[in-house]
């Protein structure tokens, strides 16, 4: 017995070795691939160098819908674009609609966007992290070493998605130094920029459809959407014999099939690619965030971070129908969007389906004006931003130079 159990516990030792042996390699050849994919992209960086150069880096797979509206105000502003970006994000093409001599796609796994932002220097005026914190498990901050921060002109600045969500030391210098941009004012955060990242393509005046079309954009899960809000004021627009509208659900879903009754009003179309996405949006009349301030998860959203639908509402001219307290966060005003309180939901959708033509158009009109308006602050406060940064640059160049 005791040679049979010496021989398992042998079997299971150069089994646990030859597990250990195979993710040890598998690590070092991911490393070593990762190493010569960042040199490869390294070289089309510098060949692809202008007189002013802006490096975006995304190192997660989400947040790519923000990078036109980026680019766009940089490209605006005579710079030469570069973005760096996960392959799963670039295979999605956010960029269709935008075609530029001076943008520049790269797609890089994600290893060799770590390397990358260690090796961009000379030639690069500024670095923009798209991301702080890399959505691992658990979460990190991707700046864990501050003596790269400043390796181009003009150093690295970083977009804060969350203004509690950062821990390294690297993030608090660049707080303390206002090198942070956020996706919109919040109130109890001043150490930022506030820029929105609302083009995502030329948009024209949307006209209202003679069947009302809704639409909610995002993953179907509790802590972003209240849902059940959605399919219970549905039914009740069906028992008052309503049946003018229809609901398009984008995003990753689960199976909403067990809803026969109001199904055939619902187009549930999952995950898009930013094309078909895009598409969606121009056809739709109205956009429902689905917040609901009952529930403590959602009221992060205004406070300490922005909604996907404010940008895309911005972004299309697409009226939100959205509750009083995030509509007062968001910015919109009852010109703007259709803003109700708690119990005026189905009143507000009603009104949505009914409204005709022309009341449609003043929405839009005010949206649009709203989108000028914060456009043109998002550009001016990249201009500060920048401004602020030369002007720290040329200091310390003259510091230089007496000493």
């Amino acid at each position: 017995m005791n040679i049979i159990n010496k021989k398992i516990n042998n079997s299971i030792k150069s089994f646990q070795l030859l597990y250990r042996t195979i993710k040890f390699l598998r690590l070092f050849i991911s490393k070593v691939i990762a190493f010569f994919e960042s040199k490869i992209i390294y070289t089309r960086l510098k060949n692809n160098i202008g007189e002013k150069n802006v490096v975006f880096i995304e190192p997660n797979v989400t947040h790519a819908e923000i990078l036109p509206g980026f680019a766009h105000y940089f490209l605006l502003l005579g710079y030469n674009v570069h973005v760096i970006m996960r392959r799963k994000c670039a295979n999605e093409d956010p960029f269709v609609n935008m075609d530029a001599e001076n943008l520049h796609i790269y797609k890089s796994s994600y290893q060799a966007t770590h390397l990358l932002y260690r090796c961009i220097e000379n030639g690069f005026d500024l670095i923009v992290l798209m991301s702080s914190l890399v959505y691992a498990a658990p979460p990190y901050d991707f700046l864990q070493n501050h003596k790269y921060l400043y390796k181009t002109k003009l150093g690295t600045i970083a977009v804060l998605h969350n203004i509690n969500e950062f821990t390294s030391v690297s993030m608090k210098i660049l707080i303390q130094q206002s090198r942070i941009i956020t996706l919109q004012p919040f109130s109890n955060f001043r150490n930022g920029y506030s820029v929105a990242p609302i083009y995502f393509t030329n948009v024209e005046t949307h006209k209202k459809n003679s069947t009302t079309q809704f639409v909610v954009i995002g993953n179907f899960e509790e802590s972003r959407r209240d849902y059940e809000l959605l399919f219970e004021h549905i039914d009740m627009l069906l028992a008052m014999e309503i049946k003018n509208f229809s609901v398009t659900l984008i995003g990753e879903a689960s199976n909403f099939k067990k809803l026969k009754k109001i199904y055939r009003f619902l187009h549930i179309l999952g995950r898009l690619n930013f094309k078909d996405m895009y598409d969606q949006l121009k056809n739709s009349d109205f956009i429902i965030p689905l917040l609901n301030s009952n529930n403590q998860l959602h009221l992060k959203y205004g406070l300490i971070k922005t909604s996907g639908s404010r940008q895309l509402s911005l972004g299309f001219l697409t009226p939100c129908i959205i509750e009083k307290h995030f509509a007062d966060c968001f910015g919109f005003t009852t010109s703007s969007a259709i803003v109700y309180e708690k119990p005026e939901f189905l009143n507000s959708l009603h009104k949505a389906i009914v409204m005709s033509s022309k009341e449609y158009n003043y929405y839009i009109e005010n949206l649009k004006l709203q989108s000028e308006k914060i456009h043109n602050e998002s550009l001016q406060n990249i201009k500060k931003l920048l401004k602020g940064l030369e002007d720290g640059f040329t200091r310390e160049m003259s510091g230089r130079e007496h000493c």
